[in-house]
Formats: structure tokens, sequence, C-alpha cells
């Protein structure tokens, strides 16, 4: 299982 939880978070708060 690949944790891209934080890597998920960074991107969607470079979306803003």
């Amino acid at each position: 299982m690949p944790s891209y939880d934080l890597f998920s978070y960074i991107l969607f708060v470079f979306a803003i």
C-alpha cells in the first residue's frame, strides 16, 4: 500500500 496521503495533500495545497 503506497502511502501517498502526504503527496496527495501537497498536490492539493499546490492546486490552491
